[in-house]
């Protein structure tokens, strides 16, 4: 939970507090991709994306280290989707890499613990260059994930950790999937689901008691499974549990 926070408070004041030069800018739309709806790229094309705009800025900048720091969402917060992209670009760049190297997320999480910062919500400037020394990486990257409805808007930054300048920002649409909203959604799909089966646990406890009581676990757990499957349709756990449901009718 701490180190989230704390990684939370960083990439925030990365995104917004960043003393910068001119960095490039990018908007994706190129051809051998298939837009879909409103201009969105699936998943794993936007990662294809961002990881070539990676490439394009180290190998111009000549920088030889760089880690994928996350990606924050609008209320300030890492979700599911966040962790998910930062963890396929990290895939993908070591899979793919020639020339410089990056940082394993293992080490990342493990690196936190390590930065001495005061939770208040202050973090000094000498943060990025702190981070960049302790994870030995010339280059930093970092973004936000904003919800259009239909569609995500990724916004990414390369920060040198030396001088704190961005060198680089990239915008790509995601468009929301199933697979998309589930993982942008992930914390209240457990919620939800949390909530469903501690109905179902309620109800079953109470199959002799007043018949009231038993019918309102069951309504209750019958809206929060409902609530999840509106976030994912197919997802085998949800479905699993409103068969129960139906079952104890």
């Amino acid at each position: 939970m701490k180190s989230n926070l704390v990684i939370g408070l960083v990439v925030t004041f990365l995104l917004v507090d960043c003393a910068s030069g001119p960095p490039s800018k990018i908007n994706f739309s190129p051809a051998d991709y298939s837009q879909g709806d409103l201009g969105a790229y699936s998943l794993a094309e936007c990662a294809d994306q961002l990881t070539q705009k990676v490439f394009q800025t180290m190998r111009s900048q000549g920088k030889h280290r760089i880690a994928v720091v996350g990606f924050l969402s609008d209320d300030g917060q890492q979700n599911e989707l966040g962790r998910y992209l930062a963890d396929k670009l990290t895939n993908n760049l070591f899979m793919q890499r020639s020339d410089f190297d990056v940082v394993d997320r293992m080490h990342l999480e493990e690196a936190w613990d390590e930065i001495k910062l005061s939770l208040s919500g202050k973090i000094e400037p000498d943060t990025v260059q702190e981070l960049g020394k302790i994870l030995g990486a010339d280059a930093i990257m970092v973004g936000t994930l904003k919800d259009l409805g239909s569609r995500v808007e990724i916004i990414s930054r390369i920060i040198d950790t030396e001088g704190a300048n961005i060198l680089a920002v990239a915008q790509v649409y995601l468009r929301k999937d199933e697979e998309v909203n589930f993982l942008f959604l992930h914390d209240e799909f457990q919620m939800y689901i949390g909530r469903a089966r501690n109905a179902v646990a309620e109800a079953m406890s109470n199959v002799s008691a007043p018949f009231w009581d038993y019918d309102d676990a069951i309504k209750e757990a019958d809206i929060a499974v409902n609530a999840a499957l509106s976030i994912s349709p197919r997802n085998q756990e949800a479905l699993a549990l409103k068969r129960l449901i139906n079952s104890l009718r």
